[in-house]
């Protein structure tokens, strides 16, 4: 019997309200992930020390549903987007960066005052 997997984005508390919102959905059986490794998601802070970013608990349902490679492939994807937003702050080193930056990037780095900036040597070179 094929699964249907409904994921409510948003805060636990907005996500917790959807389902007396939208009719049927009380009906819907709910199902909570077993304790795992943290959350990787280092862009905002989270009140639950269990919680997790959607996309994260979407990856390791699915890591259930179809298998470890699904959850792999997904969590490296959502890295890879965490680690690129980061560098594009300027908070991580390039190096520091899964699956690297795209040709083309730039990023700011608030601390040097340099707009566009594509890596750490590139930093260096406009400071002379």
């Amino acid at each position: 019997m094929p699964l249907t997997l409904i994921v409510p984005d948003g805060t636990w508390r907005q996500a917790s309200k959807v389902r007396q919102r939208v009719p049927g959905f009380r009906d819907i059986p709910c199902v909570s992930l077993p304790h795992d490794a943290p959350s990787i998601y280092r862009l905002r802070s989270e009140a639950h020390g269990h919680g997790l970013a959607t996309i994260e608990a979407i990856a390791r349902a699915m890591g259930i549903l179809e298998g470890p490679h699904v959850r792999q492939a997904l969590e490296h994807v959502f890295q890879a987007m965490v680690e690129r937003t980061l560098w594009a702050r300027g908070e991580i080193a390039t190096a520091a960066v899964t699956g690297g930056i795209p040709e083309g990037a730039m990023r700011h780095d608030p601390r040097s005052g340099l707009l566009g900036i594509r890596d750490e040597h590139a930093a260096l070179d406009a400071l002379g």
